[in-house]
């Protein structure tokens, strides 16, 4: 299931007739997606990605008809609702969201207790337990590092956020996971870089584009696996 490209006339036109519940959907990773903002990193962009998907996801079905809940928390990896017994379990149990995104990896770059391996473990069994609660999950790949930008873009930890965009992509291609590709995605930007001052967090607008990408997924998601119910 993996939707690697969007078109242009799901963001646009009137929005669409849609007579299921309401969509909720839940988005959980680290700062790049809580939105820090790189120009001061105590602060956090007024227009994160998840608030940016759910602002274009209101445009194509409907202003009640879509929220989106910004689970991101600066700091945390792959293992974070792993370290307790029954933590993403218990999350996932209690949460009314049918669509769960995850995007985690650039923490676990930087921590070289995690190798590739234990990262790929680690969301495969995220993914199962979600699944197990009747989710619908969409693993999202990290917006790519920046070689050589102070402080976050150190050429060691950069080549290995690439090998675990690789266990991301194995994983969503093993259990048959939905795909936001982040990573390959910015990477055809032209200037990318540039917009991503501190190495690892897009600026404010940059987050925007980020989001709208991902809208255009989500919306495909909907229509194909909840237009029906």
């Amino acid at each position: 299931m993996m939707l690697a490209a969007v078109s242009g006339s799901l963001l646009t036109g009137a929005p669409r007739a849609y007579a299921g519940d309401a969509i909720r959907i839940d988005y959980y990773g680290d700062s790049t997606v809580e939105g820090v903002d790189p120009r001061d990193l105590g602060l956090i962009c007024a227009t994160p990605a998840p608030k940016a998907a759910e602002i274009y996801l209101r445009q194509i079905f409907g202003e009640d008809r879509v929220s989106v809940t910004n689970k991101g928390a600066g700091g945390t990896r792959s293992d974070q609702y792993l370290q307790s017994p029954d933590a993403w379990s218990k999350a996932m149990l209690s949460s009314p969201a049918q669509i769960v995104i995850f995007n985690w990896g650039i923490n676990d770059a930087f921590d070289q207790r995690v190798t590739p391996k234990i990262f790929e473990e680690n969301i495969r069994q995220l993914a199962s337990i979600a699944r197990s609660h009747g989710k619908i999950v969409m693993i999202e790949t990290p917006n790519p590092l920046v070689f050589g930008v102070a402080p976050f873009g150190n050429i060691a930890t950069a080549e290995k956020e690439g090998h675990i965009v690789g266990a991301i992509r194995r994983t969503a291609a093993a259990l048959d996971l939905f795909l936001i590709d982040q990573y390959d995605f910015i990477k055809k930007l032209p200037g990318w870089s540039a917009r991503i001052p501190d190495g690892a967090h897009p600026d404010c607008s940059f987050y925007g584009i980020k989001g709208r990408f991902a809208a255009g997924l989500i919306a495909s998601v909907i229509d194909t696996m909840l237009g029906s119910r």
